[in-house]
């Protein structure tokens, strides 16, 4: 696998934890983390504001330029396609005397970013398009990309806006409080035309989510555009809306959510994005209607409770996989998010795909980060073998032709 760099799973049942989420985007708060640090409001890392100079490196990467991690190739197709924003995150640690220092732990995040590492992590071929700040924060998110295997053909670099920031408190087992310094970050540059039609209809599969919905009129149209050339092209499109309350509003939201519904082939929301959506309270009432919206297949992921599925007219309910030793919910519903895409590219069926999703979220929360956790190609397998799966082929080469309508 692309040098990458392997964490040990486990098994786990998420409990339902609380993530309590601050978002800066009033205008009472600092703009970005730069300003923040200034006004005293945001403890700077241990190493001093990383966001203080542009970076010298990689030069050819500058405003309107691509990464040059990954070279494009022409003509070569996509298995995976996703774009949105990611965001540097410095967590406080758990230990009193790790905290009591001021330490900080580096690590990354953002919802698209997150599928992405955990499905280059399982051996596919994932491009992340985005747009970071010109800035060692958007250094450091390309080369953990690079890492981890993720492809940047199409990710830019801003002169004039900053990679996006957050901070992480963990307060307990299943309570973690979030401030974001996202606003005017370089991810609210991405606008319609980012990516060509081309790379979008090359791709077997486009995982969309509203967060980029939310952060800014550019991302939001590019989006739609996404969603639409990959309908239009015939490429399977998933949809986690990730309700954001504090950036976009419930009207909003359900409005552009309907919208990219009407291009999506599979939905994966939670409880309250089923009734946002709808307005029904009831959930078996909000599956049928979400499916009217245009979604063959419905998942609303419902934490330690499982999930309920509506895939062609069937109904399912899902137990949730145990996760005795929760440590950060932040990031589960992005982890099964990638373990149901990888497996429907490996062809496994419906119940076996939504068992693996459920697998691969419960190893996601017992560890710190919000990626950190991914299980590696090998742990999937042995899951898989322990199940007495019955593949098509083998779940590690997924550049197959899978099956996906089972």
């Amino acid at each position: 696998m692309r040098g990458v760099r392997r964490c040990g799973a486990g098994g786990a049942q998420v409990a339902s934890g609380r993530v309590n989420v601050i978002i800066d985007q009033d205008a009472s708060r600092p703009r970005s983390f730069a300003q923040a640090a200034r006004a005293g409001e945001a403890p700077p890392p241990p190493t001093g504001s990383l966001l203080r100079g542009a970076s010298t490196r990689h030069a050819e990467t500058r405003a309107g330029c691509v990464s040059s991690r990954h070279e494009p190739k022409k003509g070569r197709s996509v298995e995976v396609l996703t774009l949105g924003e990611a965001l540097v995150c410095f967590s406080r640690p758990t230990d009193p005397e790790e905290a009591a220092r001021g330490r900080y732990v580096r690590s990354m995040g953002g919802a698209e970013a997150n599928t992405a590492m955990g499905l280059a992590r399982l051996g596919h071929d994932v491009v992340w398009a985005s747009m970071l700040g010109d800035d060692p924060l958007g250094e450091y998110v390309l080369d953990t990309l690079a890492g981890e295997g993720v492809r940047t053909d199409h990710v830019g670099r801003s002169a004039t806006r900053p990679t996006a920031l957050m901070l992480k408190e963990r307060r307990g087992a299943h309570d973690t409080a979030v401030t974001y310094y996202r606003r005017d970050s370089a991810g609210t540059e991405l606008a319609p035309g980012h990516l060509d039609e081309a790379v979008v209809a090359s791709a077997r599969r486009v995982h969309l989510t509203g967060v980029a919905i939310a952060i800014g009129e550019g991302p939001r149209a590019l989006v739609h555009e996404t969603a639409e050339r990959a309908a239009a092209a015939g490429v399977t499109v998933s949809f986690d809306p990730n309700f954001r309350p504090a950036i976009i509003s419930e009207a909003d939201a359900s409005n552009e959510y309907r919208r990219v519904l009407a291009s999506t082939d599979e939905l994966l929301c939670n409880e309250t994005e089923a009734r946002l959506i709808t307005g029904e309270a009831d959930l078996d009432a909000a599956l049928d209607a979400l499916a009217a919206l245009g979604p063959s297949t419905v998942i609303v992921k419902r934490g330690a409770d499982g999930a309920l599925v509506l895939h062609h007219g069937e109904r399912r309910v899902v137990p949730a996989h145990p996760a005795p030793n929760p440590v950060d919910p932040v990031g589960a519903g992005d982890a099964f998010n990638a373990g149901w895409i990888h497996a429907r590219l490996a062809g496994l069926g419906l119940d076996d795909s939504l068992a693996l999703a459920a697998f691969v979220a419960a190893q996601v929360v017992q560890h710190p980060g919000d990626y950190e956790g991914f299980p590696d190609a090998d742990a999937v397998a042995a899951f898989v073998a322990a199940r007495d799966i019955q593949q098509p082929r083998d779940i590690r080469t997924p550049s197959l032709t899978p099956s996906e309508t089972a």
